[in-house]
Order: C-alpha cells, then structure tokens, then sequence
C-alpha cells in the first residue's frame, strides 16, 4: 500500500505549536519513507514523524527534515504490529511570509506481517487442529 499526505503548514508556525496531523494506517512494515519539500521553503520548513511518544524519523529526535525543492527519501524495514496504527507528521515553519505544504509518502507492505502470523500460529499451535481444518 502506498499512502501519500499533505501537511499545510502556515507562515510563523512555531516549533513550540507545530502543525500536527495524526494519519491511520494499517498493520504492516514501513518499507519507504519520503517528504518532499517544493520550491520555496528555502530550508525554513521543517518536518518530522513520530509514533506512540517517540520520533521515529529522522533520528536523533533532536533534528528535523528540511530541504527545499527536494524529495528525502529512504528505505526503511519499520513494523507497525500493535495498534494504534497511526502516525504523527509535525511541522513547523520559520518563514514570516507564505505557507507552504509538505507532502508525506509510505510504502507499507502488509504480506511479511501476514507470514509472520501464520509462523506463529504453526510455532505456538492457535492452528485448529488438523481434522478441523478439512
């Protein structure tokens, strides 16, 4: 599955009272993160992810995506296996005059997840038995 967000952030937004949006997801493996940063935010905007009470990326959780007219995009093996299956993207904006909006893209796999399980039921036997399953 692959989920793209916008995340409008307006001029003079702060880093003390960013711009949040919590997007829904579903269980599965985060396999490709990008943020895209168009033409115009000339490294004033800035942008991270966070899950549970954790930034997640980038990492250290002391920095922040910028760029500008640039897509930053990376491979990346995250599970998200336990609800809640949402992320938070968060943005901030040190340029007094425009808004701009970022734009947030995921490749989530769910079929690893999904193998998983069924190891799982094999190794710790919540497979019907045998004659049930006929």
């Amino acid at each position: 599955m692959f989920y793209e967000y916008p995340l409008i952030i307006p001029a003079s937004t702060t880093q003390a009272a960013p711009v949040t949006s919590e997007i829904q997801i579903v269980k599965g493996v985060i396999s490709y993160v990008e943020v895209v940063f168009p033409d115009g935010c000339n490294n004033l905007v800035h942008a991270h992810i966070i899950r549970g009470l954790h930034q997640v990326w980038p990492t250290p959780p002391a920095v922040s995506f910028s760029d500008n007219n640039f897509h930053i995009g990376f491979k990346e093996d995250f599970p998200i296996t336990e609800p809640p299956f949402i992320l938070k993207l968060t943005g901030w904006s040190n340029d007094d005059y425009y808004p701009h909006t970022i734009r947030f893209r995921f490749q989530l796999n769910m079929q690893p997840i999904l193998q998983q399980s069924i190891i799982d039921d094999i190794l710790f036997g919540t497979l019907p038995p045998e004659s049930e399953m006929n």
